[in-house]
């Protein structure tokens, strides 16, 4: 792993100052500081993955806008709860594309 110059030096200037020691205990402090920074780093990084990975889920008349699609038949959609199945159940994106795919749907044009 690359380590900034002048970061390494301002860790080790301020340990000088902190704890009052240079040459080699800084050395080791930097290693051991280090060593505890890419731990802490992979830690925060994993979590943040986690988070990420997690599927997203809206309700469908939110996917909608994403897709610029307008559906003209739902048959997708749940036909004697639609109002609640379109506007009120939350579901991933794939899913949202599965009903999609089973409905009647016209491509939204721009100009």
């Amino acid at each position: 792993m690359k380590h900034n110059k002048k970061t390494i030096q301002k860790i080790a200037e301020e340990v000088e100052k902190e704890f009052g020691m240079g040459g080699l205990a800084v050395g080791l402090y930097l290693d051991f500081a280090t060593e505890v920074a890419i731990k802490y780093a992979d830690s925060l990084l994993t979590q943040k993955t986690k988070t990420m990975n997690k599927e997203i889920k809206k309700v469908s008349s939110e996917w909608i806008k994403e897709v610029g699609y307008e559906i003209i038949n739902p048959d997708g959609w749940d036909r004697n709860n639609y109002e609640f199945s379109f506007n009120k159940e939350k579901i991933t994106e794939e899913e949202f594309k599965k009903r999609l795919s089973m409905s009647t749907v016209n491509r939204k044009v721009k100009f």
